[in-house]
């Protein structure tokens, strides 16, 4: 299975795909736990703190199952540092070609974002077919379905101010793969008590996405 399509995979796989700050050197363990309990096999760390890195690492060494992703990459720099990270899969916010071209040449599974359809068109350039719509809340439901149109071969993870009121709206698009964002989780990844709060609406989270989007 070649790179784009283990991103594809990735994403079919995950109808749910978390993205995380971690914002204390210990959130990747509340973090894990939460994985493991709702069954979640992918997650995706954003480098918005300086905690990122060596939390994609400790999550790799203590659930071996999950597939670890890096996001917010920006650079080319993020992308080789992420491979070297054993990183399983690559996010960026938007579509740059030096990204595309290099993302390719690592053989990464990579998720570029898209807001424009001058966006997928410079994707379909190369063998990549699933990509982040973002900002989705923004920009909305009715801007994808007319996006997508014309792409019928791409599938979406839709990302960007999605939370309780606004996340069904995506689900009845047939492109749409996966949805992605932060608002499941507790504020305090550290806190078991939060922790333990947050995990009865995300295990329902995950089963109504999962059920949603597989018809």
């Amino acid at each position: 299975m070649n790179a784009a399509d283990r991103m594809l995979n990735i994403l079919t796989q995950n109808r749910l795909m978390i993205s995380v700050t971690l914002n204390a050197s210990e959130d990747w363990q509340g973090l894990g736990e939460l994985l493991e309990h709702c069954h979640l096999q992918a997650v995706e760390i954003l480098l918005r703190s300086p905690y990122a890195w060596d939390g994609v690492r400790s999550l790799r060494k203590h659930w071996p199952q999950l597939t670890v992703g890096v996001g917010t990459v920006l650079h080319p720099d993020d992308l080789k540092k992420a491979q070297d990270a054993g990183a399983g899969f690559a996010v960026s916010p938007g579509t740059e070609a030096s990204l595309l071209d290099l993302a390719q040449e690592l053989r990464m599974p990579y998720l570029p974002g898209v807001a424009s359809p001058s966006d997928l068109m410079q994707i379909a350039r190369t063998s990549y077919r699933a990509v982040k719509f973002f900002p989705a809340a923004p920009l909305g439901p009715a801007y994808l379905q007319a996006l997508a149109a014309p792409f019928a071969d791409f599938r979406f993870s839709v990302a960007g101010g999605l939370e309780v009121g606004n996340y069904k709206q995506f689900l009845r698009m047939k492109q749409v793969a996966a949805l992605s964002g932060t608002w499941p989780l507790p504020k305090n990844l550290s806190d078991p008590h939060a922790c333990g709060q947050a995990l009865p609406s995300l295990k329902q989270l995950v089963a109504e996405l999962t059920e949603a989007l597989a018809t």
